[in-house]
Order: structure tokens, then sequence, then C-alpha cells
């Protein structure tokens, strides 16, 4: 976005995590904001001026006030509702691959319920449904990393395991310009009728 010409805000439970991220030459070009997803008056003032948002929340565990429904659910919807107010239509929301309303995950619920509201708050928003997102202080790569340092054997046998099953991700190719580190797939939901 920025080689394109725009300037980018991101909002964070935490600004000064994302200010140590460090954004080398396009540091001027990149603004970090505190933002609470509960807190829909903070998430419109976090939004505005902006033509575009994208929702990038989720979690893949619980924990304290942090609940699937608090955050992807209601942050969803929260989100899509400030994005509304601040004038923005065109709206991203990054869901999960998993997302099923009859899932028997409550990850999986609420991932599904969140497309459900942001699809009723802005009709035209894009929904992506990665299988994976990853990145340089991820949860995912960096401990299996972390596992293969400590137990090689069981590295092995869970990378065999993850290769057999779960291993629906898609790599994405470097241009000239960039490097795109993305294991995604995605699909733009529609309405049936459309």
């Amino acid at each position: 976005l920025v080689e394109a010409g725009y300037k980018v805000r991101i909002a964070s439970r935490s600004a000064r995590r994302v200010e140590e991220l460090g954004f080398g030459d396009i540091a001027e070009s990149v603004e970090s904001v505190a933002c609470d997803l509960t807190d829909p008056a903070n998430l419109v003032a976090a939004m505005g001026g902006a033509d575009a948002a994208v929702n990038l929340v989720g979690i893949l565990f619980e924990s304290g006030n942090q609940t699937f429904e608090r955050t992807q659910r209601d942050g969803a919807r929260n989100a899509a509702e400030a994005a509304s107010a601040a004038g923005i239509n065109r709206f991203v929301h990054v869901s999960a691959i998993g997302a099923d309303a009859q899932s028997r995950s409550a990850y999986g619920r609420t991932k599904a319920a969140a497309e459900t509201e942001v699809q009723r708050i802005i009709p035209d928003a894009v929904i992506l449904r990665p299988s994976i997102v990853f990145g340089p202080e991820d949860q995912f790569f960096n401990r299996f990393a972390e596992m293969a340092s400590t137990s090689p054997r069981r590295w092995c046998a869970v990378l065999r395991l993850w290769m057999r099953f779960f291993c629906f991700l898609i790599w994405g190719e470097p241009s000239s310009t960039r490097s795109t580190n993305c294991m995604i797939s995605y699909s733009n939901i529609q309405d049936e009728n459309d």
C-alpha cells in the first residue's frame, strides 16, 4: 500500500509494539495508534479519515476476557460498525478457512458469526479466509521451530501429520518489487443470488 502511495494507519492494542517492528524507509508513511476493539468510539476515532479498513483481529486460544465471542464476533461487528460510521465502505475482514456456523469448535463458529455480522453491516465487504497467517513473531511456525530445537523426533511426527492432513496452502511467488511470504487461500464470500 505504501509503495502505491497510500498512508497506512495500524490500530493495535499496543501502538508501542507496532512501532517496535520498525518500518525502515517507509516509516513516515506508517502511523500506529492504540485502539480497543471493544470500544466503538475508540474504533471510529482510529478509522477517522481513512478510505478503507482491514480487520485482522483474531485469537487462537481464549485467555481471560479475550474470548472468541468478544474478540472475533463482537470485535468484527464493532470494526464494521465503526467503519460504516466513519463513512468507509471499502472493508476487508480476515476470517479463517474453518469458519462455519455448524463447527464443533467455538473458534470456527465465531469466525462464521463475524462474517455474518460484517456482511450485514457492510454488504460489499471482502472476506478473506486464509488457511494460515504468519510473520516474524507468529505463534505458529515459531512454535514448530522451538519444538524442532528441543525434540527433533516429535517435530518430524508433527510435520508428517500436518503435511498429510492440513497442508492446504498456496505459496506466494516473490515478485521483482517485493517478496510475498504468503501462504494463503481465500474466497470472496458473496450472496447466493449474485
